[in-house]
């Protein structure tokens, strides 16, 4: 499709210089430049700064390794279901 397009002239003049140094037309360019701008994604919004909430307590036992947290929780589950003795 053909239309017109007014762009200050150096500007113009740069495009036709870049346009050159790729082997391009103008309008192969102008092309490539668009597609560039209009299929590129939005960017994100920034998000909001995240901020650590901690709660005081008693201290970790030392003797928990929290590398194996599933076999903790296994241990909490057996204990749990474990029949209690009367």
């Amino acid at each position: 499709m053909r239309t017109t397009i007014s762009l200050p002239d150096p500007l113009l003049e740069l495009a036709k210089q870049h346009a050159s140094e790729k082997g391009k037309t103008l309008s192969e360019f102008v092309e490539d430049a668009v597609r560039l701008l209009v299929l590129q994604p939005a960017p994100s919004p920034p998000r909001e700064p995240f901020q650590l909430l901690t709660v005081g307590g008693a201290p970790l036992d030392p003797a928990v390794n929290l590398d194996r947290t599933s076999e903790i929780l296994l241990d909490q589950e057996l204990d749990f279901y474990r029949p209690k003795q009367c």
